[in-house]
């Protein structure tokens, strides 16, 4: 059996802060080619990673190469209520304003603001 095949129909970034903190953020959401009411997201934040290369090393096997800090984008989707690998929407749009629903509630949820 395979899994569905997913296309790639929206992509949306955007910043919120909660205190002092910033966050980037970044949508995906994409419509499974088969069945246009199913879609899939992933929701990503920007955040920085201090890392090791591993390449090139000394005669000794140590990394010649300094620490770098650098921007990863992490999945940022176990913060929402829901799980959006497999989902239903009218429309892409429609499926976009079901997550962004979320991550207002998740804002909600950690601020207590409305």
């Amino acid at each position: 059996m395979t899994s569905p095949v997913f296309e790639l129909k929206r992509t949306i970034e955007f910043d919120f802060q909660l205190g002092d903190d910033y966050f980037p953020m970044r949508v995906e959401v994409f419509q499974d080619i088969a069945n246009p009411n199913q879609f899939r997201c992933r929701i990503w934040k920007l955040e920085f990673y201090r890392l090791q290369p591993t390449f090139p090393q000394d005669s000794g096997g140590e990394p010649t190469v300094h620490n770098a800090d650098e921007q990863v984008w992490i999945d940022w989707g176990h913060n929402l209520s829901n799980d959006y690998q497999l989902f239903t929407a009218k429309d892409s749009d429609d499926a976009l304003a079901k997550i962004l629903a979320d991550v207002k509630q998740f804002l909600v949820r950690v601020t207590g603001i409305e």
